[in-house]
């Protein structure tokens, strides 16, 4: 009886901290999308961009080569020796061979651009999704597709025999019904609390007459972006932003877990896990892994969904769900956590896994010969120079050693860290153009040399920072859904100290704001607006506890607020304009010091925010 990887990766089941491990990172824009190779080596990625995809050879972790072709590449499959690509923004699937990137077919949908893409590995229908939820069947040996009568935005087909189609949405809030066609009420009807809308799932069985939808979640996840099979082929999972929340009207549980469903009947909830960024299951061995923020993997037993340990490999990262996965023929993770320039530790990883003597020989029985054992050091993770014959980065591209930082603004008396969301003027700005913040502008990156901060804001397509709408110098933030939107500052608070911000909330806006440790299970305070009031979450034991109005707040009025929290004693008020505080509320959870801020608006939602200031106890 020997121990395999997954029983050495659960030995440390339930530690409080992620053990250091490092690889060999590579700098690489956000990928459109990515597909890994059946032989475990080829890492294919799109830049819609660049109008290239671009190949790593994940045994010896470097570029190989990068394919231009003529289009946008986004999303993609494998199956058999072909690549099926979506071109961003075209109702257009291109199939290609996957070794070098030559084009077979174009494959015209007719309809809305594509979304996303999925298919058995090796047989059967290739199905893409729209950005309206329209499902068409892609017939590979034909190079036609046709438009079916399964709806969806998320796609997994059945990695077993194909025989079912697997399809998720995520409503926004303002969506009440969604036509699902030959169910015998013909309609999925949309639920949602203050959490936001759920999202649900569609299982349809495959048959030469098309997908016929045989049963529904209708409860699936809050904010998910996505939907994952387990190699088995029996659980379906959701990743999400806001996990699986109870029914509307049930206030308790939920919030930081993915639930799991089956795959024969997707009503049927057959367990729980701990959620992340995104997930990936090991093709050979019974392992998975999920990406926590760009900065921890923790790893977990697909079958009994038991999580094992976790392993830091960046002090920070871009918290964008875009590409996890296992290569170098099994012995490796493969993730993407990010793209800034001046961070050295974000990039496309290359994470050994520690690997048993019987794991090897499992997957020399499907891969053939193994790279040599890692005898890499621990430690976090840094980009490296190309090796002799391997393609440089292109110009324009990330270098792989870190930018100069910019100086360093420094901080007031009594500060922790402030973010001022300016540019020329006001609290941290500077003379430098679009520094610290490039205004008038979303999807970038802001906050260099800002201190008392670990990383800068990462760049999201619904996070601009805007000139028109200040309350403090000449720029604010604002958030529109679906949008969940952080920081973390450098020094970690275990006793008392002041958080303050200022927030305005448009007609039919709102926010949610978690301050927490690490992820959702060390929330401590959190905050809302909703209902036209500033809501406070007092912690209740054995329960997500209880949502309390404190004061109202007018559409398109700038608010100061300030949290008075106290980390030793799990409790925490709320001033707003420097009226008298509220009540003391309890934390969410039980977290042994705070260092992070969290915003999250959903569908419809959007806000304003300006001059967060995080500061020791009693200081203005």
């Amino acid at each position: 009886m020997y121990r395999s990887v997954l029983a050495l990766l659960l030995i440390a089941s339930g530690a409080s901290a992620a053990d250091p491990i490092t690889g060999k990172m590579l700098p690489l824009p956000a990928p459109g999308g990515w597909a890994m190779t059946s032989d475990g080596v080829t890492l294919v990625v799109s830049q819609p961009d660049k109008g290239e995809l671009v190949y790593f050879d994940t045994v010896t972790e470097r570029q190989v080569k990068r394919v231009s072709v003529d289009f946008k590449p986004s999303v993609m499959a494998v199956q058999g020796d072909t690549l099926f690509v979506g071109a961003k923004g075209a109702s257009t699937v291109y199939a290609l061979e996957a070794k070098t990137g030559k084009q077979k077919k174009e494959i015209d949908l007719g309809g809305d651009a594509v979304a996303h893409i999925a298919c058995h590995p090796t047989k059967g229908l290739v199905y893409a999704s729209t950005a309206t939820y329209k499902i068409y069947a892609v017939d590979p040996a034909a190079g036609t597709a046709t438009k079916t009568k399964a709806i969806g935005h998320f796609l997994a087909v059945d990695p077993i025999n194909g025989s079912a189609l697997f399809t998720g949405v995520q409503p926004p809030n303002d969506q009440g019904e969604i036509l699902i066609q030959d169910f015998p009420d013909g309609r999925v009807k949309v639920t949602f609390d203050r959490w936001g809308a759920r999202a649900f799932i569609v299982k349809y069985a495959l048959d030469d007459k098309g997908p016929k939808p045989v049963s529904v979640q209708w409860n699936a996840a809050v904010s998910g972006h996505g939907l994952a099979i387990s190699p088995d082929g029996k659980k379906i999972f959701m990743p999400s932003g806001g996990g699986w929340r109870p029914p509307v009207g049930v206030n308790t549980g939920g919030g930081g877990e993915w639930a799991a469903f089956n795959t024969e009947k997707v009503t049927a909830r057959v367990g729980e896990l701990t959620g992340g960024t995104n997930m990936a299951f090991h093709p050979v061995l019974n392992l998975g892994v999920l990406n926590q923020a760009g900065r921890d993997i923790q790893f977990f037993n697909p079958r009994s969904l038991v999580t094992g340990k976790a392993f830091s490999f960046s002090p920070g990262g871009d918290a964008r769900p875009l590409l996890v996965t296992f290569g170098g023929k099994g012995t490796k993770v493969v993730l993407w956590n990010g793209d800034n320039p001046a961070s050295a530790t974000e990039g496309l990883h290359f994470l050994p896994l520690e690997l048993t003597a019987a794991d090897r020989t499992a997957l020399e029985k499907v891969y053939g010969k193994l790279p040599a054992a890692s005898s890499r050091p621990t430690g976090s993770s840094t980009a490296q120079a190309p090796k002799k014959g391997e393609p440089a980065p292109k110009k324009g591209e990330p270098a792989p050693a870190k930018d100069p930082d910019p100086p360093e603004i420094p901080l007031p008396p009594g500060a922790i860290a402030i973010a001022g969301f300016n540019d020329a003027k006001g609290e941290n700005s500077d003379k430098t153009p679009d520094s610290p913040y490039p205004l008038g502008k979303s999807n970038v990156r802001g906050g260099f040399g800002e201190a008392g901060w670990r990383g800068v804001w990462v760049a999201d397509p619904k996070a601009k920072f805007v000139k028109d709408v200040v309350a403090e110098g000449d720029g604010a933030l604002y958030l529109s859904g679906t949008a969940g939107y952080g920081r973390a500052w450098s020094n970690p608070q275990k006793g008392k100290f002041v958080i303050e911000n200022k927030v305005r909330c448009p007609k039919d806006g709102g926010v949610k704001c978690y301050i927490q440790e690490k992820d959702h299970f060390t929330t401590g305070p959190m905050w809302a607006i909703s209902e036209g009031h500033f809501m406070a979450l007092n912690g209740k034991p054995g329960s997500e506890g209880d949502w309390v109005r404190v004061t109202p707040c007018k559409v398109d009025t700038w608010y100061t607020l300030r949290l008075t929290i106290d980390v030793s004693k799990l409790s925490w008020t709320m001033t707003v304009d420097g009226g008298t505080p509220s009540e003391e509320f309890r934390f969410r959870y039980n977290p042994g010091s705070l260092e992070k801020i969290g915003y999250l608006v959903e569908g419809k939602e959007s806000i304003y925010i300006d001059a967060l200031r995080i500061l020791e106890a009693d200081k203005k």
